[in-house]
């Protein structure tokens, strides 16, 4: 036992800080006490004078106790992502159907845009719902025909309010033109 401490005294330990800095060289007990105040973690890295290279704390024996379930087992690191590995995000199929009824109302506001200003409206809503409930991208998207979809609504009514008359009495003679 007196061996153990007197080789323990001899074991000087650095340790890189979470702010990159060196602090070191130290005895077995401080570096405990570093643990034990938690500035150092299982992650830290910390060089010893015996092995004369750096190790993550967690891999120390002397401080076993502190980070039991982790000297057993390896920790398994996914490989890291390439290009062609990233993860693809999701576009909400509302948005892409809000903005697409929006951009096809527009030019379409004076003879039944509104179903579709409309529709846009609605499609936005839950598309933008499902972007902040699910994570999906595409807000920008429901946000864009949301707004046609508005302008078409706004455009519709005031096309309706100021020829609606006589909008219909043209409509009317039409019918009544190609009637057999």
């Amino acid at each position: 036992m007196n061996e153990q401490l007197q080789e323990d005294k001899q074991v000087e330990y650095t340790v890189v800080g979470a702010d990159g800095k060196e602090y070191g060289p130290m005895d077995l007990e401080t570096l405990k006490d570093m643990v034990r105040d938690e500035r150092v973690d299982g992650d830290t890295r910390v060089w010893d004078s015996t092995t004369k290279d750096w190790h993550e704390a967690r891999q120390i024996e002397e401080l076993e106790e502190f980070f039991p379930e982790t000297l057993e087992e390896e920790t398994v690191m996914p490989p890291p992502l390439t290009a062609g590995d990233a993860p693809q995000s999701v576009t909400s199929p509302w948005a892409v159907a809000s903005i697409a009824c929006g951009i096809v109302s527009l030019p379409l506001f004076f003879c039944g845009g509104w179903v579709l200003g409309s529709l846009a409206v609605t499609f936005g809503a839950l598309g933008r719902n499902e972007t902040r409930q699910y994570g999906y991208e595409g807000s920008h998207l429901a946000t864009a025909g949301i707004v046609c979809g508005l302008v078409t609504l706004g455009l519709s009514l005031v096309i309706g309010l100021a020829f609606g008359p006589f909008f219909f009495d043209v409509l009317k003679r039409m019918i009544a033109e190609y009637r057999p």
